[in-house]
């Protein structure tokens, strides 16, 4: 049996279920605590549950679903991955492997990675030169500060990152932004971030037919709006998607502003926080600037690339890449769509690096590493899951594996290229900072341990956190920069300002307590109404 027919006979079973009933049937599950851990959960096939019941139509006299009814529908949808993976089928699965791990990992990430990944993104679009343009176009498109915006953010990632907190009413909301904040603001965000049943009912597009396999790994539909508005109470599926969903929105907001306007800045203040890091770890480097002032000296013109560190005799050849990979790069088995998807970004990144490196090689510039110690590093946004040149090689398969080649032209060695997020080089440099070794050292490891089947990872963290072990560090997995810390620490002084405000107008009195359920009935009112 296919995918597309095991998959259909199962979508089929779900719409004898009506929509709401099914939808909160999962999310009492995902909110259930699991003896055996997180894992156990298989939070990722709930949000599938979930995204396929938004997406079909239930069938005429459908009833209540229980969780009765909804076990053997999940055991089914877990039995189901096989033949979303290829196994059955004779062919490199790699890519299938990737996607499955991936689908799986995005759940069980310490909440820290994704709660870092809202705050890091606060810090990049707060630099100077920077902020005012992303604050003017973010409340052009939404009507909401982005200020106010981000702090109702963390407030509402870092309660539901308790896996305590299922719910937030609309009176909690109230009691700590209300009048900080006004009604119409929080109205906003909410309605921004966040849905109904029936809105995400909505939101669902319908899956093309026949079903493909990579569909079974895509993103949860709930990152989209992570918040879920129940009657007088907020809901969420996982403190992941909440996070995420909520960064993203950010992102997606201002791109559909002016992609190009947003991409040019945002890639220039993501540079500025690439070097802001190596510099806080005492990494020492030249810029682009530097480069291209070398290049005139010598009347050269070409690529340069964004930081080049060297030091005892390695180097090491850094772009920084503020992108974000496209779902289908994640999910795909396609090696020609991985190919032409990587095209504008890593194998880009790759391509600076060496052109640049033969340059500096043509004029004989001062320690210049010969070919077997220089490295490329590319620094994106958020993980493309690529890990080394190595492995993406072995992604790319036979008749592709050459454009990872050409993208380095004989400048370093495929296994000493490298691709990280910014969470993972962050923290690459504190664990090479703490254990007194050059970035060269860290990178030899990575190449050594992907040599043998029982050392090899498919995340970048649990190499960090395994170069920490050899060197008895007592943080092996460190995340962050002082600066982020900096703004996070200014984010809370105005959050708790914010809290103060709120909570002081609110009392005992029977007069506060009619005006604080009157402005519940007017939130609610509010939410009701059309963004």
């Amino acid at each position: 049996m296919s995918y597309d027919q095991a998959a259909s006979k199962i979508r089929q079973k779900i719409r004898y279920f009506t929509t709401e009933s099914f939808v909160l049937r999962i999310l009492s599950r995902l909110h259930k605590e699991h003896d055996m851990g997180e894992a156990f959960k298989r939070p990722w096939i709930l949000c599938l549950a979930i995204d396929w019941a938004l997406e079909l139509d239930p069938i005429a006299g459908a009833r209540e679903a229980t969780q009765k009814d909804v076990q053997p529908i999940l055991q089914s949808m877990w039995e189901l991955q096989g033949k979303a993976m290829g196994i059955e089928k004779e062919k490199d699965i790699w890519l299938s492997l990737r996607a499955f791990l991936l689908s799986q990992l995005r759940f069980q990430v310490p909440q820290i990675t994704h709660s870092f990944f809202l705050l890091r993104l606060y810090t990049i679009m707060s630099q100077l030169g920077f902020k005012q343009s992303f604050t003017e176009d973010f409340k052009k498109a939404t009507g909401v500060d982005l200020e106010d915006f981000f702090l109702f953010a963390i407030w509402i990632v870092n309660y539901f990152s308790d896996t305590k907190n299922k719910n937030l009413t609309l009176g909690q909301i109230l009691v700590n932004f209300h009048p900080a904040l006004s009604i119409e603001s929080i109205s906003k965000i909410l309605k921004l971030v966040g849905s109904t049943i029936p809105g995400l009912k909505a939101l669902a597009q319908p899956l093309q037919l026949p079903l493909r396999p990579e569909t079974y790994f895509y993103e949860p539909l709930l990152i989209k709006k992570p918040l879920i508005l129940l009657d007088i109470h907020i809901s969420h599926a996982h403190p992941y998607i909440v996070s995420i969903g909520i960064s993203e929105f950010v992102l997606r907001t201002l791109k559909a502003v002016d992609t190009q306007r947003f991409q040019k800045k945002f890639t220039k203040s993501f540079e500025s926080y690439v070097g802001t890091t190596l510099g806080e770890f005492n990494f020492t480097y030249i810029t682009e600037d530097d480069i291209n002032d070398t290049y005139k000296q010598h009347k050269r013109q070409g690529k340069v690339i964004d930081f080049l560190h060297q030091n005892n005799g390695s180097s090491v050849f850094i772009d920084a890449k503020g992108v974000e990979p496209k779902e289908k790069l994640l999910v795909t088995d396609s090696t020609r769509m991985l190919k032409d998807k990587l095209r504008d970004n890593l194998l880009s990144g790759v391509t600076q690096g060496s052109r640049c490196a033969q340059i500096l090689g043509d004029i004989a510039y001062e320690d210049l590493a010969p070919y077997e110690n220089r490295y490329s590093i590319v620094v994106t946004h958020q993980d493309f899951y690529c890990g080394s040149g190595s492995k993406l090689v072995q992604y790319l398969g036979e008749e592709l594996s050459h454009k990872v080649t050409e993208a380095s032209n004989g400048q370093f060695p495929i296994e000493n290229i490298h691709f990280f997020s910014i969470a993972d080089f962050e923290g690459m440099v504190a664990v090479c900072f703490e254990a007194g070794k050059d970035i060269a050292e860290f990178l030899d490891f990575c190449t050594e341990q992907e040599k043998e089947p029982a050392t090899q990872t498919f995340d970048m963290r649990q190499r960090i956190e395994a170069f920490a072990s050899i060197h008895n560090l007592q943080n092996a997995s460190p995340i962050g920069t002082q600066l982020l810390q900096s703004n996070v620490e200014k984010l809370l002084s105005t959050l708790n300002k914010k809290f103060t405000h709120s909570r002081k107008n609110w009392g005992t009195e029977p007069k506060k307590i009619r005006q604080f359920y009157q402005a519940v009935a007017q939130l609610e009112q509010a939410l009701k109404s059309r963004l």
